[in-house]
């Protein structure tokens, strides 16, 4: 199915992923930049786990190709342990015969890659430091900053940030405040890091660990905000000395970190993703507790059951009914996952013979463990829509 204008709002990862992936369809994509992306993202200089599903697209585009080898490392097992009941789960590429589970990649050189190629798109055209004011309601044109209307066939939404959309009672969105806050920095090991990430959970607060490369870790704390509010007045080396008081056991000494950086958690749930001519995509539609690292990875899902969508329907009718009913079964599905796992491992109420006994049981279990594997990495729906069109021929 073919279109004349694709505007689509947000200059972020997932915005210019979207234009690439889109662009078969349609003759012009103007990208709505609402504020300045790209220094945001190379200061921060984040990474990211992307699963299978994610480097499958990354690869189909011919994005992956482009992206510096040293910025990019594979993981093969997921460590997940929990402090209160002295448990452990083992999650490895092998249980469901993988030689992967997915890599650890450089947000700035994933981004870098993405703009570089646009820019060299005559087809594609950024609209840099624009606020979009209404949407008019014939829904095929947005009102912007400096009274200029912008016509569209479709208008794909991934900055959580346009408020017109929500306050206009476009989409309705239910937001829960965790009460935590994420601190995210690099740890220097002393010895060489192995291919494992790690998930501690230690009563109310997470540790997740992703290999970066064989001297770094990143590490993404989470911890309620009377706890952050002590952490951070921490100076260097006490949060030092913390960090590897609590890490010392997975991963050895410490030789430095980084400076933090941090950010507050919500869980934010769409009540669709579709109205008329306008979609949801990515933070747009749903923000997650970052416990299971699938945040990029659901939003990279998002546009797989899009381009999916493009692909398959004749009528835009039937492609936006495809896109919001999939779209919106599947993140339902993970959200509630997620926030039922994070309760689980943060809960005292349970006794500690009751915690690890489920532990056991589960690390026992191949097919739990498959089933588990499989949806993480997105083999699922990989499967279920490609079918015999799907290969490993990309791993």
């Amino acid at each position: 199915m073919n279109f004349k204008k694709i505007v689509i709002v947000g200059k972020g990862v997932l915005g210019m992923m979207a234009a690439t992936v889109l662009l078969p369809f349609c003759k012009e994509i103007f990208i709505i930049s609402t504020n300045n992306n790209s220094k945001k993202e190379k200061k921060e200089s984040r990474s990211f786990a992307l699963n299978l599903l994610s480097e499958y697209m990354l690869r189909k585009h011919n994005i992956w190709r482009s992206l510096d080898s040293s910025s990019v490392n594979s993981f093969d097992k997921i460590s997940v342990l929990d402090t209160y009941s002295s448990s452990t789960i083992n999650f490895e590429s092998s249980d469901v015969s993988l030689n992967r589970m997915g890599h650890i990649i450089n947000e700035s050189n994933l981004f870098e890659e993405l703009e570089k190629s646009i820019n060299d798109n005559s087809s594609i055209e950024i609209l840099d430091g624009l606020k979009i004011e209404t949407i008019n309601s014939d829904y095929k044109n947005v009102q912007i900053n400096n009274n200029k209307k912008l016509e569209f066939d479709l208008l794909i939404n991934t900055d959580k940030t346009v408020n017109c959309l929500y306050s206009d009672g476009l989409f309705l969105r239910k937001i829960h405040d965790y009460n935590q806050t994420a601190y995210c920095l690099n740890i220097e090991k002393s010895d060489k890091c192995d291919d494992t990430a790690f998930q501690r959970f230690n009563n109310d607060e997470i540790q997740g660990l992703l290999p970066l490369n064989k001297d770094y870790y990143n590490l993404i704390w989470t911890l309620p905000n009377n706890s952050f509010k002590k952490i951070s007045n921490l100076d260097n080396e006490s949060l030092k000395k913390r960090i590897s008081d609590d890490l010392l056991p997975l991963i050895g000494k410490i030789k430095s970190i980084s400076q933090p950086v941090s950010f507050p958690l919500k869980n934010i749930i769409v009540n669709k993703h579709t109205n008329k001519r306008l979609i949801l995509m990515g933070d747009a539609a749903h923000t997650l507790h970052p416990l299971a690292g699938l945040g990029l990875n659901m939003g990279i899902q998002d546009l797989f059951l899009l381009e999916y969508a493009f692909i398959n329907s004749s009528e835009i009718h039937d492609l936006l009914n495809f896109y919001s009913k999939n779209s919106h079964i599947s993140n339902f599905k993970i959200n509630n996952i997620i926030n039922m796992l994070k309760k689980f491992y943060s809960t005292k109420l349970l006794p500690k013979i009751i915690k690890k006994t489920s532990f056991e049981i589960f690390n026992k279990s191949t097919s739990m463990k498959s089933h588990a594997i499989r949806e993480a990495t997105g083999i699922n729906v990989l499967e279920t829509y490609l079918r015999t069109q799907y290969t490993e021929t990309y791993y």
